[in-house]
């Protein structure tokens, strides 16, 4: 199982190349699947900010990863920018991650991020 940290410094590494994220909201209490955006970013930079307090969603963020770049976000609705060229990652006491060949995920219970390299960006 990794850490927030091996979780950054896999971002790092990736700094200046595309990747995707894919975020999936989950059910409470079931764990199935409620719905999935899917981000294309350049990388630019990435940052990790300790903070407590609750989120309009819902979340409660003991920290969180701020990832800087340019890119859209995927919805049902149809594709948008991402907001100011920041994405964040928001980690909870209950948040996991691992390695999952290419890929990594970080899933709590309410949400599930899965990290990998784009290739068409």
């Amino acid at each position: 199982m990794m850490t927030m940290n091996e979780l950054y410094s896999w971002l790092q590494d990736h700094k200046g190349e595309p990747i995707i994220i894919r975020k999936t909201d989950l059910a409470t209490g079931t764990g199935t699947e409620q719905d999935t955006d899917t981000v294309h970013m350049q990388l630019h930079d990435v940052s990790v900010q300790n903070r407590s307090g609750h989120y309009v969603d819902g979340y409660v963020s003991d920290a969180k990863i701020v990832l800087e770049g340019s890119g859209f976000i995927g919805t049902d609705d149809g594709e948008e920018s991402i907001p100011e060229h920041v994405y964040e990652i928001l980690f909870t006491d209950d948040t996991r991650t691992e390695i999952l060949g290419e890929t990594i995920t970080a899933s709590s219970e309410g949400v599930s991020y899965t990290f990998s390299e784009d290739e068409q960006i």
